[in-house]
């Protein structure tokens, strides 16, 4: 099952009563791509540039035509946009700012960040990130990132919603790390 963590006006029906909320905002989706692929025409619209580091052929198979692809490979194909994941700032940037200059108001759906993450450093993945989620605030759009659970790290994964906007997913603790606090009575330091 996947989750989905979002800003308050984002399009997702509630599970509970099936209603669809209005639409806007950045989202992440949190879950195999077969699972969360289904879920992108609320999340994103009807139409999006999908970043991803499959072959288009088979993105196009997994989301359909409505959706453009950016392919992110380290050994790109004649007639197929594509970037490197080593330039991420440049030729990646630069294609998320033409599709959102083209498509005001478009959706940009950063699919399979773990992946991409296989393929590049960290820190320039979450630069890209906070450059796509600014880059559609400019142009009035929105971003979607797709990540597998455990794909990447917890805290990662936190970054990578922080440089969205949005909250993570929720971390579950056991206990809290160094036991029961030892605060004196009428303290304001809260006890359990």
């Amino acid at each position: 099952t996947w989750a989905a963590s979002m800003t308050p006006a984002l399009c997702f029906p509630d599970w509970r009563t099936g209603l669809v909320r209005p639409a806007g905002g950045n989202a992440s989706l949190f879950g195999a791509p077969r699972e969360s692929a289904p879920s992108l025409p609320l999340a994103a619209g009807r139409g999006a540039w999908v970043v991803a580091t499959e072959h288009p052929s088979k993105a196009r198979r997994r989301y359909g035509d409505a959706y453009e692809i950016l392919w992110i490979t380290p050994h790109p194909e004649a007639g197929l946009p594509s970037a490197r994941p080593t330039a991420l700032d440049t030729e990646a940037r630069r294609a998320v700012s033409g599709y959102l200059s083209a498509h005001p108001g478009g959706a940009v759906v950063l699919a399979g960040l773990e992946q991409t993450a296989l393929f590049t450093e960290f820190r320039a993945l979450l630069a890209f990130v906070k450059d796509a989620a600014d880059l559609a605030a400019l142009h009035g759009g929105r971003v979607v990132a797709t990540v597998v659970p455990g794909g990447l790290p917890p805290a990662q994964v936190a970054m990578l919603s922080r440089r969205l906007d949005v909250p993570g997913p929720p971390v579950v603790r056991s206990s809290l790390p160094g036991g029961l606090p030892t605060a004196a009575p009428g303290s304001r330091t809260p006890t359990r």
